[in-house]
């Protein structure tokens, strides 16, 4: 740990501790917090625990709390989304005003509240974290260590959200050979039209399963918490596609503004997804716009950016459409990673390709 940011961290750490214990006192007296208990409990079947990510859940937390006890076992899994984001910004080695910004973003009450209990998202941003120092090295050509963690760290991503693997893989790829297979401009921005007609043809293949699968995902949430929305955005078999501009944008929010009226801790997650979104609006802009006004524009970075926010958007968005509460718990898996790579590669040091 660099002695100069020791006590940013320090301070972040303690955040994530107060998040856990805010969550246990507080926020669970408003709403469930997911699946935390039953796994903590391991009410649910081990049957193929090794490909069942409920399981791997039901037999980590259990085991966990064996020796440490309910609350100990949620710190457990507070340290291990703690480790994730740390072990990826130290490689990242972004200055102190990106560092500082990074970590207030990762400190958001829904990123803070369910990456520090017993969550599956806890485990997949300790994962994320892993496979993003990874693919820093890659990108700076620096040997790879760690290799048993990233082996892990894969292997979770895959049995957790395997549709993550589609946003990291490619940019992967992407990184590795932006200088040889995809050196000219030409060879980069079709891959990008690749990527993207990829992934809508695959859908449109899938399309049926896709919606199934929604309506299953929104069927497992508490009912009493009054968030499934009772009439579905999909009616006509290619809803998916015709209202995706707008399904982006619910999935990611979580509430509407008349669900957030009804309900505080709806209100309080509107308010937080709107916070988000101008903070995300700010840095892209300014990250672009800078490099217009020098007629400097990096192509490398400005793909990946695009294959980033489109990517995890649209796998998020058929697992968070149909439920406020899906939609602010599942973003929490995949917002530390998409926001860490965001930085990293938007402000490392780089061959800018002017504009001609």
């Amino acid at each position: 740990m660099s002695f100069r940011y020791k006590k940013i961290w320090v301070l972040f750490f303690i955040s994530k501790l107060a998040y856990t214990f805010l969550a246990l006192a507080v926020y669970s007296r408003f709403t469930t917090l997911g699946d935390s208990a039953a796994y903590i409990a391991s009410s649910h079947s081990k049957v193929n625990w090794f490909i069942n990510s409920t399981a791997i859940m039901d037999y980590t937390a259990s085991s966990a709390s064996f020796f440490f006890g309910d609350y100990g076992t949620h710190i457990f899994f507070c340290i291990l989304a703690f480790y994730g984001i740390y072990t990826s910004l130290e490689k990242a080695n972004l200055n102190k005003r990106n560092l500082y910004l990074t970590l207030v973003f990762l400190s958001l009450p829904s990123i803070g509240i369910w990456t520090s209990i017993v969550s599956k998202e806890a485990i997949l941003c300790f994962a994320c974290g892993i496979f993003i120092r990874f693919l820093i090295q890659v990108h700076r050509e620096e040997p790879i260590d760690k290799l048993i963690g990233l082996t892990i760290a894969i292997y979770i991503i895959g049995i957790f959200k395997p549709q993550y693997l589609a946003v990291f893989i490619p940019i992967l790829l992407f990184v590795k050979y932006k200088n040889t297979y995809f050196r000219s401009i030409s060879a980069k921005i079709i891959i990008l039209l690749s990527y993207v007609v990829t992934i809508i043809s695959l859908a449109v293949i899938y399309n049926e399963l896709i919606q199934q699968t929604a309506l299953i995902v929104s069927s497992h949430f508490n009912p009493d918490a009054a968030s499934t929305r009772d009439e579905a955005l999909w009616k006509e078999p290619y809803d998916f596609f015709t209202k995706l501009p707008y399904g982006f944008y619910i999935s990611f929010v979580g509430p509407t503004f008349a669900e957030a009226t009804n309900k505080i801790t709806h209100l309080m997650s509107f308010i937080e997804s709107w916070i988000i979104i101008l903070i995300g609006i700010r840095f892209y802009l300014y990250s672009f716009l800078e490099r217009l006004k020098n007629l400097r524009l990096d192509i490398n970075i400005l793909l990946i950016s695009v294959v980033i926010y489109f990517g995890f958007m649209f796998f998020h968005y058929p697992f968070g459409v149909m439920n406020p509460g899906s939609a602010i718990r599942y973003r929490a898996g995949f917002l530390p990673a998409m926001f860490i790579m965001l930085m990293y590669f938007n402000y490392h040091r780089s061959k800018k390709v002017r504009i001609s």
